[in-house]
């Protein structure tokens, strides 16, 4: 059995390749070692500080200043958007919210059940509306409503909550205050606070007019929310920003759909595991002038990739760049993908070519199965995008991703994309990308010296700064050379600081509170520099994409920016340095 054991940062990796980052799902679980933890329904929720109604004005650009953002090789990737997400792109939050829930009728008998797990079980629309309220599912022990999760209240004052159809909406478990409502219209007073959660319950829906297409409306939107989509405030605090990655948004890591018909659409609910519609993803490229990265779902068909690209053809601006990837992070073992990959490289029988060849029923040659796979479906892809972008080929930036702390399995990765026996659409990449995170293995070495209670927070940044010649520059340079001998530029899918407590620390509150406290601690922002400058210096002023806007941070790691997109940016060490580094790449005005 071939072996690959490399330093990840975090562990040495045997054959499949463990842990470098937690999936989506696990960075945005809430903890109790979070200040801004998210509380479960159950919980008894504190008095939050009243906001202002009215959401804070957009950041304009210079009106003098022309900006040719193509240049600017600095992009953030957005995160998840789900009804704990503090990062509030739309105007209209009934968008964040997830997928409905059911539960026992308010005037059953029956025990209240959080979720009854009976959802797929009423009838709904194409837009998962229910036809009918309160619904008497065959052996359930009460009548059947629908709730949903919509939204983390970062905003306080009065929502605006629309609907059509004739029927009766709640807003249960959290401090909504109805007041006042008529056919169509409720209006809820919501006090602020991004540890708060806004549900709403469609208590009763009348069947041959149910309710539907529900929006609710951030205070002082009422009269725009239709034509001003995304919210300033987010707008304004990535102005000038160069590349969006769209990973999270688009639910990448366990994606289930391989038809284009069952894709998020714009009027759906945009949370949870379907993602968002590629049309958002688009139009908020457009309206930030930014080009956009879309990773496309692993199960992905042809034809779905085939209708991607003719809608970022049509829909994308012209003077844009689309950056194209199959996936995420398929060398990574914590996600399904990567086992779906290995599964379809066995298949084709890719386990017998190239490197690394030999039986699927060892893990050697199974894992680099996947990898090969990747080469493959990668050409595939590409080939399908040259033929939709034909005569305008340049708009398409073609992306293959590899390990950053692994530049051998790089360099097999673009060999197989190279191999016409492999690749047989005998197409090229321009970019192999990769994530050069800092610090990846402070935390786990912490843990197994049993240091984790001695140590503080000064010890944990100065631990950071001396990886940095490891883990960004030295990675950075060898990359950047096995690129060059491929013929093809080097870029960051994503990049930061990587301070995670492992598996067995994450219900150590103390040292997951002191990871955090360095996340917020003023020495980041110079931190956050070097580490720019290490990247910039050695991949030939190659793209970054940090990871990434705003999140809360939780055991599972500080991954934001920003801790909300509201926060003070003066308590947001490592935002100050992406806007350092962006007004240094060109001239851009400064969030409020």
């Amino acid at each position: 059995m071939h072996q690959i054991s490399y330093r990840t940062g975090i562990v040495c990796v045997v054959a499949i390749m463990a842990a470098c980052r937690p999936s989506a799902q696990n960075r945005d679980a809430p903890v109790t070692a979070n200040p801004a933890a998210i509380r479960t329904p159950e919980a008894e929720p504190t008095p939050p500080p009243q906001a202002a109604a009215e959401p804070s004005a957009p950041v304009q650009p210079p009106a003098d200043t022309p900006v040719a953002r193509s240049s600017v090789p600095l992009g953030l990737n957005l995160s998840a958007v789900n009804y704990y997400a503090t990062a509030i792109p739309f105007v209209d939050v009934m968008k964040m919210a997830d997928p409905f829930q059911s539960t026992h009728a308010p005037e059953s008998s029956a025990a209240q059940q959080w979720d009854t797990e009976l959802a797929d079980k009423i009838p709904r629309d194409a837009d998962g509306y229910p036809l009918e309220l309160p619904f008497n599912v065959p052996g359930a022990p009460a009548p059947q409503i629908l709730r949903a999760s919509v939204a983390a209240t970062v905003y306080g004052g009065r929502y605006v909550v629309l609907y059509e159809g004739d029927g009766e909406l709640a807003f249960p478990a959290s401090s909504a205050r109805v007041i006042s409502s008529a056919p169509g219209r409720v209006d809820v007073e919501v006090p602020a606070g991004p540890d708060q959660t806004l549900f709403l319950a469609i208590v009763r829906s009348t069947r041959g007019n149910h309710v539907r297409n529900i929006r609710v409306i951030l205070p002082g939107f009422e009269q725009r929310y239709a034509q001003q989509i995304f919210h300033p405030t987010f707008l304004g605090r990535m102005h000038g920003i160069g590349a969006l990655r769209f990973m999270d948004w688009g639910a990448t890591n366990g994606h289930s759909h391989s038809r284009w018909s069952e894709r998020t659409r714009l009027s759906q609910t945009q949370g949870g595991e379907r993602g968002v519609a590629y049309e958002y993803m688009i139009d908020l490229a457009n309206r930030l002038d930014a080009d956009p990265w879309i990773c496309v779902p692993h199960r992905a068909d042809d034809g779905y990739v085939e209708a991607l690209a003719q809608l970022i053809k049509t829909r994308l601006k012209s003077q844009r760049k689309v950056y194209i990837e199959y996936s995420n992070e398929l060398w990574n073992g914590i996600f399904s993908q990567t086992q779906w990959a290995a599964e379809q490289g066995c298949k084709a029988g890719l386990n017998k070519l190239g490197k690394y060849a030999g039986g699927c029923n060892e893990d050697g040659p199974r894992y680099w199965a996947g990898i090969k796979w990747n080469a493959r479906r990668t050409g595939e892809i590409i080939s399908i995008f040259d033929r939709v972008f034909a005569g305008d080929k340049a708009r398409v930036v073609r992306v293959i991703a590899g390990h950053a702390h692994n530049d051998h399995m790089n360099d097999v990765l673009l060999s197989a994309l190279e191999d016409k026996a492999i690749n047989r659409a005998g197409t090229r990449a321009d970019v192999l990308a990769i994530a050069p995170y800092l610090g990846g293995g402070v935390a786990s070495d912490l843990t197994e010296q049993g240091k984790t209670a001695a140590v503080g927070v000064p010890e944990l940044l100065d631990k950071l700064e001396a990886l940095m010649p490891s883990d960004v520059a030295e990675a950075t340079r060898n990359n950047y050379k096995i690129a060059q001998q491929h013929g093809v530029r080097l870029t960051a899918y994503e990049g930061g600081q990587h301070l995670v407590a492992p598996g067995e620390s994450q219900g150590n509150g103390a040292f997951v509170d002191k990871l955090i406290a360095a996340n917020r601690n003023p020495r980041m922002r110079a931190i956050y520099a070097r580490m720019l400058d290490a990247w910039y210096e050695n991949s030939g002023q190659g793209l970054m994409v940090l990871f990434n806007f705003a999140e809360p941070p939780s055991k599972y790691g500080a991954w934001g920016l920003l801790e909300s997109q509201e926060q003070e940016l003066s308590q947001a060490p490592k935002y100050q340095a992406f806007f350092d580094r962006l007004q240094r790449l060109q001239r851009v005005s400064t969030p409020k």
